[in-house]
């Protein structure tokens, strides 16, 4: 117990800490869950996020994939298309 208490006081310090100085957030591997992570942290953490991985070929379909996802939340008015973009 006082070791998730010490780890709860710890997050919260750095999270209120560092937060402000992050401008851009780093993905490496565009796969499903890269860009799950990458598409969670632009909308939550509102930040810009670079997305690498080593396959052009995962990472356009990957791109092709958020690209649409966004439209798809612009058409539904969950997202505005600023925010989206």
């Amino acid at each position: 117990k006082r070791f998730l208490n010490m780890l709860k006081h710890t997050t919260r310090k750095f999270t209120t800490s560092i937060r402000n100085s992050i401008n851009t957030i780093g993905v490496v591997g565009g796969g499903q869950m890269g860009m799950g992570i990458a598409i969670t942290a632009s909308l939550h953490a509102n930040k810009s996020v670079i997305v690498m991985d080593n396959n052009q070929i995962a990472l356009d379909k990957s791109i092709s994939f958020a690209k649409s996802w966004f439209n798809g939340q612009v058409k539904k008015d969950k997202l505005s298309e600023n925010d989206a973009n």
